[in-house]
């Protein structure tokens, strides 16, 4: 069973400082207590703090990044040009990008799940150069997060007007970034998975389909 990637779980970079780690784990932290988003549950809880323990321990943090791949000279794989927007690729999205996109804000609405709905992939195809293939590489995946206007309070409106942050839908948008780690030497059509849990999305995970090019 592979190591946990503990920079997936607070959603920061390989190279992020300690100050950026510790805003990461506040944040996250204060998403689960409050109605922003779906409670994740309390093994999400326990995950977020053993991340935090970790990458905030500078021997530990060391040895989790040998555990990931970093090599001997500390060298962290650099993260690809991007992000890769998850909701990026409409024209390849089935059965339509209308469904789709209504069963991803159902993970933050809560309104009209269906009580059979199962956990479906979302493949975002993403080409690499041979040197980062060779050598492996971080690609970074922007993922839409949507929570209470907190300029209305989420009713859409500020009596008598329309509520102009969030367009009168009372939800506002923002992105979070997900880091996927492609390991060193991967090969053109392999497949990596990452799930999205801790973006409060429940429905859905990732496919990372990897292919090269043929010049740098």
């Amino acid at each position: 069973m592979p190591a946990k990637n503990y920079y997936v779980v607070l959603g920061v970079s390989p190279g992020e400082s300690p100050a950026g780690i510790r805003a990461a784990y506040h944040e996250l932290a204060c998403r689960m207590h409050s109605d922003v988003a779906p409670a994740a549950g309390v093994s999400h809880a326990v995950e977020i703090n053993e991340a935090y323990e970790v990458l905030s321990d500078p021997i530990r943090r060391r040895s989790h990044d040998r555990e990931r791949g970093v090599d001997e000279r500390g060298v962290i794989w650099p993260i690809v040009d991007g992000p890769v927007s998850l909701l990026g690729q409409p024209e390849e999205t089935h059965p339509s990008f209308d469904a789709f996109r209504q069963r991803y804000l159902r993970n933050f609405t809560g309104r009209d799940v269906p009580k059979a709905e199962r956990v479906e992939s979302l493949t975002l195809d993403v080409t690499l150069s041979p040197t980062e293939a060779f050598h492996g590489c971080t690609v970074p995946v922007g993922v839409p997060v949507f929570g209470t206007c907190r300029e209305c309070g989420g009713t859409g409106e500020i009596f008598p007007f329309r509520c102009t942050e969030c367009r009168g839908s009372g939800m506002a948008e923002r992105e979070r970034t997900l880091y996927v780690h492609v390991p060193p030497g991967v090969h053109s059509g392999a497949v990596l998975e990452a799930p999205l849990e801790l973006f409060a999305i429940q429905n859905l995970y990732i496919r990372v389909l990897i292919s090269i090019s043929d010049a740098e």
